[in-house]
């Protein structure tokens, strides 16, 4: 049996298990990648350590789940994305016990790093496996499923966090992963069926792997992730941070080149000549800009502008995660039957309107205008993400689905990660004093001055939504020459 041919429909048992298990590391990743930020400050007391050193366990995290994205695709291709998924499962379990049994901070950052490391194995996988595995007719659902997933842990990981924190010791934050995580491989392991895992790509598997191009891409990616996120304290006049960032550039400019030159490469290029990929993933490149800067800021707005108590933030959060929950899988549904390209342009162009309203009613007395744009935003990015994540991985050939998945998460995370500092560069400019405030030390002017700092910020945000209506609607133009 070749675990990476896809599954015939009337085989239905099988693509739902796989799913079921993709939908749930898709969930995981999101939640891992919030759930710990809320109980930084309680690791920070207990190792007695500073707030630099703890940050580390975030950027770990981020180094590990973004660098390794492009070498797992590959990986996927060559010895079959249920193994990569399946694996990084168990990784993923293992390095969860190990963060919660930390002795230290130091070994509770290199666990990080591995948990890391095993949500790359998965979320890289997850995108390849719909499309190999999953019934043509219903590709844009389960897309849809995953936008669901992804959402609900990237808006409750704060909440469950908190609950876990007020009944528990932070340790419980890792350790609660172990048994679901146990529950997906013995799940993912059944739909395997206990056959053998065979590759994709026999003629990557024959040529060799380009340990090179993994050596070029993971120390230029980890350089640039670190530089970028390093920014803020370093300043962006460092020539410390300069520094980093021309290695890392000529590091990437190397890889390309490795890649050009090698037999078989990790980064196929051919990828970047599908038009239609590289629209897409462009488009969600700006989609997830707007959302990385728009989580990061947004609490502040809330919490210092608004005067809004905590526990509300967090139901407005978990209001946003009940839209997407709602809203996605009919996206995805609808994506099966409308041109995704078209349901793109919509939503991007709905995500604009709903920055500009946002901006022009950032003062308005209560919490509606508030609760409008979290529920309107939470609609248009639910009617983007999973048409354009399907028409995306349904554009790439087959035997390129690991290496289209690496590269088109690796692009996703970079634009969440760019949205933020973004975001915060755009609220510094327009509001100097905007460090003080934030960090609640501002003066009895702080209120008027954050309303000016985020109307500035959401024209911005709606700019942004532009560019990704504007990748959008070509990918629709040139869909529609390739029918005609």
């Amino acid at each position: 049996m070749n675990l990476n041919q896809p599954l015939p429909e009337n085989k239905g048992s099988g693509h739902v298990l796989i799913l079921s298990s993709v939908v749930f590391a898709s969930f995981m990743w999101k939640l891992d990648s919030t759930i710990v930020n809320i109980s930084l400050p309680t690791i920070t007391e207990y190792f007695q350590t500073s707030t630099a050193v703890v940050s580390r366990i975030i950027l770990a995290y981020l180094l590990a789940s973004t660098t390794t994205l492009l070498f797992f695709g590959r990986l996927g291709d060559r010895i079959g994305h249920r193994r990569v998924f399946l694996w990084g499962y168990i990784i993923f379990t293992w390095s969860s016990l190990l963060c919660g049994v930390s002795w230290d901070i130091h070994s509770l950052v290199f666990f990080r790093f591995i948990q890391g490391t095993g949500c790359a194995m998965l979320v890289t996988s997850a995108y390849a496996i719909i499309p190999l595995f999953v019934p043509k007719k219903k590709i844009g659902s389960a897309f849809g499923l995953m936008s669901t997933s992804l959402a609900l842990g990237l808006a409750i990981g704060a909440p469950v966090g908190a609950l876990i924190l007020s009944h528990l010791s932070w340790q419980w934050i890792f350790l609660i992963n172990i048994p679901f995580g146990i529950a997906a491989i013995l799940v993912t392991k059944k739909a395997m069926g206990g056959s053998k895992d065979t590759q994709v790509n026999t003629r990557a598997e024959k040529a060799g792997f380009d340990w090179t191009g993994v050596l070029l891409s993971m120390l230029g990616l980890s350089l640039f992730v670190y530089a970028v996120n390093s920014a803020q304290s370093y300043g962006w006049g460092s020539p410390l941070l300069f520094g980093l960032l021309v290695v890392s550039i000529v590091l990437l400019v190397l890889f390309v080149w490795r890649e050009k030159h090698c037999e078989a490469p990790m980064l196929d290029l051919r990828i970047f000549r599908n038009k239609r990929f590289m629209l897409a993933a462009i488009a969600m490149f700006f989609g997830f800009f707007l959302l990385g800067g728009n989580f990061f800021l947004l609490p502040f707005y809330l919490e210092l502008a608004k005067g809004i108590g905590t526990s509300t933030v967090g139901y407005l959060f978990m209001m946003y995660a009940f839209v997407v929950f709602v809203a996605a899988p009919f996206a995805g549904w609808l994506s099966d039957r409308v041109n995704p390209g078209l349901l793109c342009t919509a939503a991007m162009f709905s995500g604009t309107l709903c920055c500009l309203v946002f901006a022009l009613t950032l003062q308005v007395p209560g919490i509606m205008s508030v609760t409008v744009f979290m529920a309107w935003m939470a609609f248009s990015m639910s009617l983007f993400a999973s048409p354009n994540s399907s028409q995306a991985m349904q554009c790439a050939p087959p035997e390129l689905q690991g290496v289209a998945s690496g590269l088109f998460n690796m692009i996703n995370t970079l634009g969440q990660m760019l949205g933020v500092l973004a975001f915060e560069a755009v609220f510094s400019q327009l509001v100097p004093e905007g460090k003080t405030i934030l960090t609640g030390s501002g003066g009895s002017h702080e209120a008027s001055l954050l309303f000016k700092g985020f109307k500035g910020v959401y024209f911005f945000a709606g700019f942004v939504c532009l560019l990704s209506m504007a990748f959008s609607f070509a990918l629709l133009i040139t869909g529609k020459k390739n029918k005609a």
